[in-house]
């Protein structure tokens, strides 16, 4: 499947490729002068025009942008509607940054040469470099259309896949899917699993969820090896309601893949949904020891710790909660991470009463992030609790509310501070 880190590659190729398919020379006009003086200077002109183009294609070569772009723009000024010099401009314009010369230029040639898909694929990737979608929907949608060489395929099934892209970032999930079909009925896509896979995926983050199962449906039928598309087939049928048939769609994935926590964790929560408590804590326990010993052998997955040291807190077992994410705290952990360890610990140290470490920990916490508005009503409302650094307390909450200013724990927690 194509990617976004496709554009500047492609763009490269396919504007210098351009140079070479059906460029006509800097030729004499049709109504050039045909006898006299007029010949003569008409000739001249010409030979001038073909000089700066050869100019222009020696710094090209050398890749001597501005030089090129020089020697062509003067070539242009003579012979204004020659392809071969509009689309070595072109290329210039493009290699230096110049994405709107190089699509003014583009646009002039698209029009002379209104069928040839090169030009207007090139235009509608040129077009969505600089963000201008309606009208590189437009090129795409024209450039589809036009008649394409075998050599024309894989920048074709680009163009469709950017196209379907670009309808998905605007909410017109019809149309994109339209364009991954119609990649399909090509036969432009070699792998038909991960192809359905995708559309699955784009119509999950639209929350399209009957859509999105019936490609992951369709990937798990080509290709049930790809164990990805159970687990959304689950997170489907588990939000369609249908909690049967997403338990046994978990138990076929987990059949395959028995460690995998995120899966098991998902069957706890349907199971809980189904009444099903003594099956929802046998995976809960599985998922406990599977934790235990990915930490143990040093896993570097801060989501495992955090996971881990709620599960020891629900079951009051705060002594080895605190262990865990005391460890966690060893790992290199970015500033948001770091900054929710002190705050966990905080919540864990005033369980087992141990004040004076609460409040360091919360300082350290508001120290990373001072508009954490957890943090500084939790170390707020401590204060106000033991009838300590009051005016301060205050300060905290305040902070907090103007984080979340209808929250309504921090409004009684800011009266505790007052009274």
């Amino acid at each position: 499947m194509f990617c976004k880190s496709f554009t500047i590659i492609v763009l490269s190729v396919i504007i210098f490729f351009l140079e070479f398919l059906g460029c006509s020379n800097v030729t004499i006009r049709k109504n050039s002068p045909t006898s006299g003086e007029g010949v003569f200077l008409h000739l001249k002109r010409m030979e001038d025009a073909f000089s700066y183009f050869s100019a222009g294609y020696f710094f090209l070569l050398e890749r001597n942008w501005e030089m090129a772009a020089d020697n062509f723009e003067k070539a242009n000024e003579i012979d204004p509607n020659s392809e071969r010099v509009i689309k070595h401009l072109a290329t210039c314009y493009f290699q230096l940054g110049k994405n709107e010369k190089a699509i003014n230029a583009l646009e002039k040639l698209a029009n002379q040469t209104p069928q040839e898909f090169s030009l207007h694929y090139t235009l509608a990737t040129l077009y969505e470099a600089v963000d201008r979608k309606k009208e590189a929907i437009s090129e795409y949608e024209y450039a589809r259309k036009c008649k394409i060489t075998k050599l024309d395929e894989v920048f074709l099934a680009d163009s469709l896949y950017r196209l379907a892209n670009i309808y998905i970032e605007l909410g017109m999930i019809e149309k994109s899917a339209e364009c991954f079909k119609t990649m399909f009925n090509m036969n432009i896509i070699a792998r038909p699993a991960k192809f359905h896979y995708e559309i699955g995926l784009k119509y999950f983050e639209k929350n399209i969820v009957d859509m999105a199962l019936e490609h992951f449906l369709k990937a798990k039928k080509y290709d049930p090896e790809l164990t990805f598309s159970s687990f959304y087939i689950t997170l489907c049928y588990d939000i369609l309601n249908d909690h049967d048939t997403a338990v046994e769609e978990a138990k076929e994935f987990l059949l395959k893949e028995p460690e995998n926590w995120i899966m098991r964790l998902t069957l706890s929560e349907i199971y809980e949904k189904l009444g099903k408590k003594t099956e929802r804590n046998g995976e809960i326990e599985k998922i406990k020891e599977i934790l235990e010993n990915n930490i143990e052998i040093g896993s570097r997955n801060p989501r495992e710790y955090f996971l881990l040291c709620q599960i020891y807190s629900s079951q009051n077992n705060i002594d080895e909660a605190t262990k865990t994410i005391e460890k966690m705290r060893l790992l290199p952990l970015e500033a948001e991470t770091e900054k929710d360890v002190h705050f966990m610990l905080a919540n864990l140290y005033y369980q087992c009463q141990k004040y004076d470490t609460v409040e360091k920990e919360l300082r350290l916490a508001i120290k990373i992030d001072p508009d954490f508005h957890e943090a500084n009503n939790f170390l707020g409302y401590f204060f106000a609790e033991n009838n300590r650094n009051i005016d301060e307390a205050i300060t905290l909450i305040n902070r907090a509310l103007d984080s979340q200013p209808k929250n309504g724990a921090y409004l009684d927690q800011l009266g505790l501070g007052i009274l």
